[in-house]
């Protein structure tokens, strides 16, 4: 199965100011959903109870990182998580690898999680009544999965995967002063199995025209490694990554039915044009991908 195609951003010296300076350039637009658009980036890893995180880190781009190596007599475990989101893209990635000694009572496991959140306040016009708001993602990158177990040791029937890693890309959009259900669907992945990822997903927020809603898309990247007891002893070797990037494209408006509608207009309190999404890698936040990936490969030959 494929998924998330995210255009990576790790924040370098130049790439920041870069960014600054488009989002200083935006129009200033009245805080019609009582709200700044911000981005907001956090990173967790993890083994058993014992967990370290990066606590939530803002700006534009919003940028969070976290490792930790867990060693004890018992276990040798190195874990990575980081997370990078704008407006316009976001690029996660987690991983575990190490060894871990299989007890036959007592479950163990380690796990590295980044999420982030970007948040924004729209008005479409050039229609009457409700619409739809089509916001693509083009969703890429590759998980890998392995792992060796060594003496008695069976996986349970039933139990979870031993390597496993997740994607998915929740998306709420609300009308302000109006109660009604988020129907804004929430795409998911899970796998066990080492795979490239690119696919195109698609958000579909609800709205009314020339009512301000807030959009929020919060995408999240995880990977796991561990084991259910079943009574036996054994060792367990292995590792978890995944790196997702993914790129927003432009965005078309339909009516409540689907059908796609000509001569609107989005107003964005971000000033970011969702109508006009540049093409993946174009512009200052390509060149930040390419310090993104490079920083994160650096970092995993630490581990």
């Amino acid at each position: 199965m494929n998924a998330v195609r995210m255009t990576g951003l790790r924040c370098a010296a130049i790439g920041c100011l870069l960014v600054l300076a488009s989002a200083a350039s935006a129009p200033a637009r009245a805080q019609e959903c009582g709200f700044v658009p911000d981005a907001t980036s956090y990173s967790r890893v993890r083994f058993g109870l014992e967990a370290y995180d990066s606590e939530y880190q803002t700006g534009r781009p919003a940028v969070s990182s976290r490792s930790y190596s867990f060693t004890t007599p018992d276990y040798n475990v190195g874990t990575d998580a980081s997370f990078t989101i704008d407006a316009d893209a976001f690029d996660g990635s987690t991983s575990v690898a190490g060894s871990i000694t299989i007890d036959p009572i007592y479950g163990r496991g380690a796990s590295g999680t980044a999420t982030g959140t970007w948040r924004d306040c729209l008005t479409i016009d050039g229609h009457a009544g409700d619409g739809r708001l089509h916001v693509p993602i083009h969703l890429t990158g590759a998980r890998t999965l392995s792992f060796s177990i060594g003496g008695a040791y069976v996986p349970p029937d039933g139990s979870n995967p031993i390597a496993r890693a997740f994607a998915n890309v929740n998306c709420s959009a609300f009308t302000v002063g109006v109660v009604a259900p988020d129907t804004c669907p929430d795409p998911a992945f899970d796998w066990s199995d080492s795979g490239a990822i690119d696919e195109t997903i698609e958000l579909v927020a609800p709205f009314t025209f020339g009512a301000p809603f807030s959009l929020q898309i919060d995408p999240t990247v995880s990977t796991g490694l561990g084991y259910t007891p079943s009574g036996e002893a054994g060792t367990l070797d292995g590792s978890a990554a995944i790196d997702l990037a993914g790129a927003l494209l432009p965005a078309t408006v339909t009516d409540a039915i689907g059908t796609p509608l000509a001569g609107v207009t989005i107003a964005a309190e971000s000033g970011f044009d969702y109508l006009t999404a540049p093409e993946p890698g174009g512009g200052a936040l390509g060149a930040i991908a390419v310090l993104a990936l490079s920083g994160r490969a650096r970092a995993r030959s630490r581990l």
